[in-house]
């Protein structure tokens, strides 16, 4: 809300996912945050967050994120590389404890998530294991039947608000400003980062 001035959701799941009422909003409490991190041992030590400075809005949210884990007594270090020293990192796992990235399309469907999670290398992403996120997800992709595969992707939504693998922190409102002069092969993506696709076939009348 500081930074965006409501124009983007705090997420509890993936952004594809309904919220279901059912589920833990994980409400903003530092004492919670203190608290818990005392019963997982924590004390103090340093924490490397890995992030793409590169990103849209990368430079004035991450101070934000930081700032919020160090009240909760966190002790943050942030890490800021270029795309390439990033994908270097992330691929090692070395220099960093733990990394903010920037989805794409997620937003469109619960399925759009499943790329963040690898049944054959559970490295990949979170480094969360549990086979019944890929059946889950296998049925909501075999059905046509709008219900039923609700009724899937809330159960996969449980699984996902509880285990928590991966922490998903908000999705920003996308607005797209064009031209009524493009043509060709111009398009709207819904994702920023093909905002400049096939830009080799555009036209400008």
């Amino acid at each position: 809300d500081e930074f965006y001035n409501g124009n983007a959701r705090v997420l509890i799941n993936p952004p594809g996912f309904e919220e279901y009422d059912d589920l833990n909003r994980y409400e903003y409490n530092v004492d919670t945050a203190m608290q818990l991190l005392a019963e997982a041992g924590y004390s103090g030590q340093p924490f490397r967050l890995l992030y793409n400075q590169t990103f849209p809005d990368a430079q004035q949210v991450m101070p934000l994120i930081q700032g919020d884990l160090q009240a909760a007594g966190v002790t943050v270090e942030l890490v800021p590389t270029d795309n390439e020293g990033f994908l270097a990192q992330y691929n090692s796992g070395e220099g960093h404890d733990g990394f903010i990235a920037v989805g794409g399309s997620e937003g469109l469907s619960p399925d759009r998530s499943r790329q963040y999670f690898n049944p054959d290398d559970p490295k990949v992403e979170s480094g969360y294991t549990n086979p019944e996120i890929f059946e889950l997800w296998a049925a909501g992709r075999s059905t046509s039947d709008a219900a039923e595969r609700d009724e899937i992707y809330h159960d996969l939504a449980r699984i996902l608000n509880e285990d928590v693998p991966q922490i998903n922190l908000y999705s920003p409102d996308l607005v797209m400003v064009a031209s009524d002069r493009l043509g060709g092969g111009f398009d709207i993506h819904l994702n920023e980062r093909e905002t400049f696709m096939d830009v080799e076939t555009w036209t400008l009348e």
